[in-house]
């Protein structure tokens, strides 16, 4: 399934901008670039005018850090993060509309952060990028409920 993996993504979805993220209120991310780099935590607010994220550091880390309070992070600094096991949705991309669990996360050679997710219809994997999930509790079993389409 390796080569499989390295052509879902394609060579369009890699360049893309961090910006593109999709980053929504309650989503979990770390900080991948400048000063709070390795930083992670849950998306309390989102300032479109400002291009930045409010972010609630998690417990642990925000208790070794002696962090008081949440943390504005611009967000192109910032990554989407799942847990292995993770209930997600695609939504972007060319898997979109279908759900699986995550199984493996990783860091591509050009930067990009990925996940590779066995899919409820019909078990493949998959990689998709991270900016292109989202945590769900909804479940796709077949192909004929994605976007409407039917198979013939």
């Amino acid at each position: 399934w390796q080569a499989s993996l390295s052509m879902s993504l394609g060579s369009g979805q890699r360049s893309a901008a961090a910006a593109d993220a999709k980053i929504v209120h309650g989503d979990n991310v770390v900080v991948v670039r400048g000063d709070l780099h390795g930083l992670s935590g849950r998306v309390k607010s989102i300032d479109e005018a400002e291009g930045t994220v409010l972010i609630e550091i998690e417990k642990e880390m925000a208790a070794a850090l002696d962090f008081t309070d949440d943390v504005p992070v611009p967000v192109a600094d910032l990554v989407k993060t799942f847990d292995i096991g993770s209930r997600v949705k695609v939504v972007g991309g060319m898997h979109q509309g279908q759900t699986g669990v995550v199984v493996i996360t990783r860091v591509g050679d050009s930067g990009d952060h990925s996940a590779v997710l066995t899919l409820d219809a019909g078990g493949r994997r998959v990689e998709v990028l991270v900016r292109d999930l989202r945590t769900t509790r909804e479940i796709v079993t077949s192909v004929e409920d994605l976007q409407g389409f039917r198979l013939y």
